[in-house]
């Protein structure tokens, strides 16, 4: 997720402990028959003032989830998971 600076993050009421603009949460091996739900809270202060948003954010089995805190627009966005390919040497 990318996220103002010196923000605060919550993912269902706990507090993580990534620092910087962008940051990464890996949810525990889904269930590719259910759908997941977390609830993300970011907290930061622009011109003084406290700014807190929080978003529901629905995740999926075998695809990445984005979330921008830095625009007004809250729509998460759901990315298929990049394949990995494994090459065997000679």
């Amino acid at each position: 997720m990318e996220v103002p600076a010196g923000a605060e993050i919550l993912i269902d009421g706990t507090k993580t402990l990534q620092t910087g603009s962008v940051r990464n949460f890996v949810s525990p091996p889904p269930d590719p028959a259910r759908k997941y739900s977390y609830e993300i809270t970011c907290r930061w202060h622009k011109d003084g003032r406290p700014v807190e948003v929080t978003r529901q954010v629905s995740v999926r089995a075998n695809a990445w989830t984005s979330v921008d805190f830095t625009r007004s627009d809250p729509g998460p966005e759901t990315i298929p998971a990049p394949k990995i390919v494994r090459v065997s040497g000679n």
